[in-house]
């Protein structure tokens, strides 16, 4: 009689599918919120389990494999509401499935034959403790690391922006991409993506409001205010969606070398991810950089 201990079993996958979400994320560059990868993991943790105790036809499983995948990936990256953008997402999703699931088979086996065959095969508590740590911290740092390859992958290039709005000013650091072909349909100019914490405490109450809940009457915003306000219009993996421009009183920018020069482009806030831009504050275009 084979014995199946449920809790190692759903460690096991989740740690799995929580890695491989995160990576997906990173690959697509697509704004990921924390909690919902974690939903999506114990999802894909809990039908791990109930995958080894159906014995249906293999049919039948792999319809069932098929539907439980897009499930998770739709959890997880919720912001993707076109069809093929969340079937690219799934299917890298299963490449990189595939390819750290034998790295944690191998792992598991290793601490398994490690230990002894004869003690996990009927472990007791603090064996099982000990597998929930290893297994928990090597996925930990494993993401972590996956973190700092992605981002030294390709040579990345940063400046450091200024901002001024009403005799208040904030700095952030901002990454350089030249994919980055975003500009206000209305004057031409280049924008500037900031998430909304490197810049929420010089924005007016008003718009800072109006930002957050994603209401933008302009009857709510102050004369003043609203001839600041842009809205455009932004494409990205995770489909279509409109962007809060503000014209600011002066933007400066200083590059690596320490030069320091006037930029004249448009800073649009995204608050619909808590995506921090591979660690900096803001994406601006390439065309900004003397």
């Amino acid at each position: 009689m084979q014995i199946l201990y449920v809790d190692i079993l759903f460690l096991i996958n989740f740690c799995m599918d929580l890695f491989s979400l995160y990576i997906t994320s990173r690959l697509l560059s697509c704004g990921r919120k924390n909690y919902a990868l974690l939903i999506a993991a114990v999802l894909g943790g809990i039908y791990s389990v109930f995958s080894v105790l159906y014995a249906g036809s293999a049919v039948v499983s792999l319809i069932i494999d098929v539907f439980a995948s897009v499930i998770i990936t739709y959890i997880a990256f919720f912001g993707i509401k076109d069809i093929k953008k969340l079937f690219k997402a799934c299917l890298l999703f299963y490449m990189v499935s595939l390819l750290i699931g034998g790295a944690v088979t191998a792992m598991y086996s290793f601490l398994n034959s490690f230990i002894g065959k004869d003690t996990v095969a009927e472990p007791d508590g603090l064996l099982k403790a000990l597998i929930f740590i290893v297994l928990g911290a090597i996925s930990a740092v494993c993401i972590k690391m996956s973190e700092i390859i992605l981002k030294n992958t390709v040579k990345t290039k940063s400046v450091s922006v200024k901002m001024k709005l009403d005799n208040k000013s904030v700095s952030f650091d901002a990454l350089v991409d030249s994919g980055n072909l975003l500009k206000d349909p209305f004057s031409g100019r280049s924008v500037i993506v900031v998430t909304l914490s490197a810049i929420e405490k010089v924005l007016p109450f008003d718009i800072r409001r109006a930002i957050k809940s994603k209401c933008y009457d302009i009857s709510d915003i102050s004369v003043k205010n609203a001839k600041r306000i842009r809205l455009i219009p932004v494409k990205t993996v995770a489909g279509s969606s409109t962007l809060v421009g503000i014209n600011a009183d002066e933007i400066e920018i200083t590059d690596e070398k320490g030069r320091a020069y006037p930029a004249n482009a448009l800073i649009a806030v995204d608050s619909s991810t808590e995506n921090d831009f591979s660690g900096y504050g803001a994406v601006m275009p390439s065309s900004l950089v003397s």
